[in-house]
């Protein structure tokens, strides 16, 4: 109503109740006079004081949890909004593909590329990678620094029609599919979690193990691949890798990548298990096959791995006993490999500490993942599910040793508002892209005793790229793997 300028001084209650009326009754206008405006007295002060604080004392709960709601829906929104900024990877696997794909300035500070930045820290000459939904864009970036993921000599370029990035039944025409393809040493998750929960299914592609290796140190034989089976888990990809460095010396690598299914429950930990054996004659025909290469005079195997489990996992209780368990009954006993052990000053406790549903993980322990999944997740099942563990491995055979692997080390007892507490360093961070922190061991030829005299070989056992939301300690949300 122009009658009524609100930004004047003069403008009164009394105008701004009569503009109200009229509003209300528009079709008959205001006749009756106003009355005019008094002050209220003392004991009606007193009055409606008493009135009021009678009504916030009895709904004073309601009026702060919903103070406190709203409060937490707005630091979620700002954590949430930082995290998506952090995680945001800037490109999608169909851009990646296109032959006229290139990183803007934006893109170069996005999480692809920090991630390429944090690989290229630790300069491996092998490394492995999981949950890997952006294969093309690792093979391009890290191809530019030297890493190839192909033959010798064979300079192809990555599809999502060939890396099984398109939609599939699961089933032995799509493992025949998955399979054939020798070219990349990639095996993907044929109904991945990655394409599955994509905002634009067109655009993604599956996820899957991956290895990439330093050219000038390394020639490429052979690439190999198995599924477990069961194809929406992968299953596991290897290069025969001759080590140029010891040239004429027949020193060769079978390098393995591979990802196990997740979950805490002995039936979990069984799967496992069931995996490894099921591949366990196949990784033993193709490292027989490698040592009768006419170049391979010794063989040593690596085995990179994002296990899902504690090596030392059991369960006594639901009848499953460490010596069991997929590791130590699986790689230790089937595939005759020995993980890395913890630097002299990063040993886990021997105190056990029975949290989050696992009685079998140390007080103190050195953690190679710290996350929480958060309310932002798809997988709505898992949504507030903490994990403070060390599930990844860097597994080798007798010919080859490890170096000890420092990792940081967490008081699994400590409540989340004690310093030093785990839950002030949630992964991931802009820091440490992946919601796993990189296992780095440098391995060496021959026994421990004779190490000295050996050339070594750094091998990164993850940069993950994990496609999950994670929820940070503030709180914030925090993702993933790749």
């Amino acid at each position: 109503d122009k009658k009524y300028d609100t930004s004047s001084s003069e403008f009164t209650s009394k105008d701004l109740k009569s503009a109200l009326k009229k509003c209300l009754k528009a079709e008959k206008p205001v006749k009756e006079e106003e009355p005019a405006i008094r002050d209220i007295t003392n004991e009606e002060k007193v009055a409606f004081t008493e009135k009021v604080m009678g009504i916030a004392k009895r709904n004073l709960p309601n009026v702060a949890n919903a103070v406190k709601r709203l409060d937490q829906k707005w630091t979620l929104k700002i954590f949430g909004d930082a995290l998506k900024e952090t995680v945001e990877w800037g490109s999608t696997a169909a851009d990646e593909e296109s032959g006229d794909f290139k990183l803007s300035k934006e893109q170069e500070g996005k999480r692809g590329m920090r991630l390429v930045k944090k690989i290229l820290e630790e300069n491996p000459d092998i490394l492995a990678t999981q949950e890997n939904d952006h294969y093309r864009f690792f093979q391009d970036q890290l191809g530019e620094k030297g890493y190839r993921t192909t033959k010798d000599g064979d300079d192809s370029k990555y599809t999502r029609a060939v890396g099984c990035g398109v939609d599939l039944e699961p089933g032995e025409d799509a493992i025949k599919k998955c399979s054939e393809d020798m070219t990349f040493a990639r095996i993907a998750k044929i109904t991945s979690n990655a394409k599955k929960f994509a905002k634009d299914k067109a655009v993604a592609d599956n996820d899957g193990s991956c290895l990439f290796w330093k050219a000038e140190r390394f020639s490429a034989k052979k690439i190999m691949k198995t599924y477990f089976g069961k194809v929406t888990e992968g299953g596991v990809v290897g290069a025969l890798l001759a080590d140029k460095k010891d040239e004429g010396k027949g020193k060769c690598i079978v390098a393995f990548a591979t990802h196990l299914p997740s979950g805490n429950k002995v039936e979990n930990e069984k799967e496992r298990l069931d995996f490894v054996k099921a591949v366990s004659k196949w990784v033993e025909d193709e490292v027989s096959a490698a040592s009768e290469e006419s170049d391979c005079k010794s063989v040593g195997v690596v085995w990179m791995m994002d296990g899902n489990s504690y090596q030392d996992f059991e369960n006594e209780k639901k009848g499953l006993k460490k010596g069991d368990n997929m590791y130590h009954a699986g790689i230790e006993k089937l595939l005759h490999l020995q993980n890395y052990e913890m630097a002299d000053d990063n040993k886990d406790s021997s105190e056990l500490f029975d949290a989050d549903g696992r009685s079998d993980l140390p007080k103190v322990m050195a953690s190679s993942v710290n996350k929480i999944r958060g309310v932002e997740s798809v997988q709505l099942t898992k949504i507030g599910e903490y994990q403070l563990d060390r599930i990844d491995y860097i597994a080798v055979s007798k010919e080859l040793q490890t170096s000890k692997v420092k990792l940081p080390a967490f008081d699994r007892s400590l409540p989340r508002n004690e310093e030093g507490s785990p839950y002030n360093q949630i992964l991931p961070s802009y820091e440490n892209p992946s919601d796993h922190l990189p296992v780095v061991s440098t391995i060496a030829w021959g026994s421990k005793s004779d190490s000295a005299a050996h050339s070594s070989i750094q091998a990164l056992s993850k940069a993950t790229l994990l496609l999950l939301l994670l929820l940070l300690s503030a709180p914030a949300l925090l993702l993933l793997r790749p």
